[in-house]
């Protein structure tokens, strides 16, 4: 099932084994578009440098949480 709207997740680089949390709450997001290709790949530029530099690939999304999830209304 699709999440439309805002959520939180957290990355692992999976070279390091780095954890790496972040949000997106942009109108009509969705939790599917996360580091996909034409996705959302996080505003962060160390990870949008590891994507450049090791690809899409050498991440893992560890968890994503929706507003629901978090007790949000």
């Amino acid at each position: 099932m699709t999440q439309i709207g805002p959520y939180f997740y957290i990355i692992k680089h999976k070279p390091t084994g780095k954890l790496y949390a972040g949000c997106r709450w942009a109108s009509g997001c969705s939790q599917e578009e996360l580091l996909k290709k034409d996705g959302y790949q996080t505003s962060s530029n160390t990870i949008k440098f590891l994507i450049k530099r090791d690809g899409l690939d050498s991440f893992d999304i560890k968890e994503i949480k929706s507003e629901a999830d978090c007790g949000m209304p």
